[in-house]
């Protein structure tokens, strides 16, 4: 943690020289420096500025390299963190060559990472907006992969920035949208728009009367919340909207809520993915593997879970481990009864099982990841859930952690079964 400070004097400079020569046999270690790197200075907070120096000269040096561009936009992002204010003379110095990697780069990671950063550096980028703003608002329909994430920026943008200089840009672009795209990414244009209807106020009065006769022609259902906020601006109440309007998780629209409540910025198709990677267990070799391995789950679970608290609490949970180890149990439950509703509930039990299959009956598992994994299972127990998992290997196990209150109970379960078996 933090108490790491005192000894980074003589291990950053030899972080940094390691990284800057190491790419050159083999490419991916530097990849992974760079990763390490950052994780380091999201540790260290404020005193990143002592060491700024010389990770901007590593950038600048490298930032040619397509294969670190990612990465390197990373790094910056996390220096900002660390400066706030003081970061805006760095700014100034990689902004316009970012500018022409959001123009020329094909790569969509390198776009992700970019508008992160966008995001990331808030206010600090208020006077190169211009150079910004429209280079984003371009991207839509240009990749229909980028869709949805060019929209999302665009909506969180529109919390710090003044964005009326480029509503004519926008309303074109989002008008495409709704005439031409299926509904999950038509409901976050419109939802878009609603931010903007924040954002730019009366000025979007201009523009209202064509959108509203797509929004009617394409779609039956009416948009609650784009319905109140066209009406609060006929009766003048521009600036002054609704407590409840302004909230960007409300919805009115029983659909619309869904979509806000279960959304973490990710596609429903890549959150599942997301987690099914996560619990993948066939990497797991030794005992670093375990360990590293129910980390990353605990965090995931929480930062792509379909509730907003638990959400919240990820970046908590990332600076803190013990919290997502508190939360482990009730986040694998909101996960599992999300994915239960929204996919074949079979085919979610029959991985999930062969990956905790895979744990339970691992001979390097550390006996805490082992405590963990029983811990959750024995939470199912609890939540009146089915648990798909060998009782007598449970209570095995649970012996061998010396969690003997477990074992009792499986021992039990087992004893039980076997008796009705004869009785049958």
């Amino acid at each position: 943690g933090i108490n790491c400070v005192k000894y980074l004097d003589p291990f950053i400079p030899q972080l940094i020289n390691v990284v800057d020569t190491c790419g050159d046999m083999v490419p991916s270690m530097r990849i992974d420096f760079i990763d390490q790197l950052c994780d380091l200075l999201e540790i260290i907070e404020q005193h990143t500025r002592t060491y700024v120096g010389p990770i901007l000269v590593f950038i600048d040096k490298h930032w040619e390299n397509e294969l670190l561009s990612a990465r390197l936009i990373k790094l910056l992002e996390k220096i900002s963190i660390a400066l706030r204010g003081e970061f805006s003379t760095i700014l100034s110095q990689f902004l316009p060559r970012m500018v022409k990697m959001l123009r020329s780069d094909p790569s969509i990671g390198t776009h992700v990472h970019l508008f992160s950063a966008f995001v990331v550096f808030g206010p600090l980028i208020d006077n190169y907006l211009h150079m910004i703003f429209p280079e984003i608002v371009r991207l839509i329909g240009h990749n229909p992969d980028l869709n949805e994430k060019v929209l999302r920026t665009i909506q969180k943008l529109s919390k710090v920035h003044d964005l009326s200089s480029y509503i004519v840009q926008i309303i074109d672009k989002i008008t495409d949208v709704l005439v031409s795209s299926k509904s999950s990414l038509y409901r976050l244009a419109v939802d878009c728009l609603c931010d903007i209807i924040i954002n730019v106020g009366d000025l979007y009065m201009i523009f209202s009367e064509n959108i509203n006769k797509i929004i009617n022609k394409e779609n039956e259902r009416q948009h609650t919340r784009y319905s109140s906020l066209i009406e609060e601006l006929e009766e003048g109440r521009s600036g002054n909207f609704s407590e409840h309007l302004l909230n960007p998780v409300w919805r009115a629209d029983p659909e619309w809520r869904e979509d806000s409540e279960n959304s973490c910025g990710m596609d429903e198709e890549t959150i599942v993915t997301t987690i099914f990677e996560a619990w993948d267990t066939s990497n797991c070799l030794l005992g670093s593997d375990w360990i590293e391995w129910i980390r990353k789950l605990s965090i995931d679970l929480l930062q792509f879970s379909p509730s907003s608290s638990f959400r919240c609490c990820s970046l908590l949970a990332i600076s803190h481990p013990p919290i997502a180890d508190e939360l482990f149990n009730v986040a694998f439950i909101s996960m599992w009864n999300f994915l239960k509703n929204k996919h074949e509930i079979h085919n979610f039990v029959e991985q999930i099982t062969m990956c905790m299959q895979n744990a339970l009956n691992s001979n390097t598992i550390p006996h805490h990841v082992l405590r963990i994994v029983l811990d959750m299972v024995e939470f199912m127990e609890k939540s009146e859930m089915e648990v798909p998992f060998d009782i007598v290997l449970l209570g095995f196990l649970s012996q061998k952690c010396n969690a003997y209150a477990k074992s009792q109970h499986y021992k039990e379960l087992e004893y039980q079964l076997i008796t009705s078996k004869k009785r049958a």
